[in-house]
């Protein structure tokens, strides 16, 4: 039977198909306001690595491990995986470096560190200026910077 001898009754949506559609609508609008709320908890995490790399600075051998490789990465950790989520690709770019960089090492330098506030930078860079996407020119050269092919 061609679809248009269909009966009006299989060309209305089903009850399920517009309580889905509602749902997918609900599910959307909570992704935005979190998107929205993005750089406000990022801020947080930044602010906390920024005070992890401080105590490192301040301490020497093993005492900076925990630091950097718990604490500092885990703060990365999840700026990578959050920022694509949200509409900042780039802030996951940076965050794959430092996590990178971090998970083979066993001891950090002051280079280490000053690497890491580096990288924390960056990422400040990308919220303030509210780098979403690809981030243009801009993203581009902050992709230079951690070595990321950019074409």
């Amino acid at each position: 039977m061609p679809s248009d001898e269909l009966p009006d009754i299989f060309r209305q949506p089903t009850p399920a198909m517009v309580e889905a559609d509602t749902l997918a609508r609900r599910a959307a609008d909570t992704l935005a306001d979190l998107a929205d709320q993005y750089p406000t908890w990022t801020q947080d995490e930044l602010t906390a690595m920024t005070d992890f790399l401080d105590q490192a600075s301040a301490t020497d051998g093993d005492a900076r491990f925990p630091l950097i490789r718990e604490h500092f990465f885990r703060k990365a950790h999840d700026i990578k995986g959050q920022g694509a989520t949200f509409g900042y690709p780039l802030m996951t770019d940076v965050g794959s470096f430092v996590c990178e960089y971090l998970r083979h090492k066993t001891n950090f330098t002051d280079q280490d560190i000053a690497l890491m506030r580096d990288m924390v930078a960056l990422m400040q860079t990308i919220l303030n200026d509210r780098l979403t996407g690809d981030g243009g020119e801009a993203g581009q050269a902050i992709r230079r910077q951690i070595g990321k092919d950019t074409e």
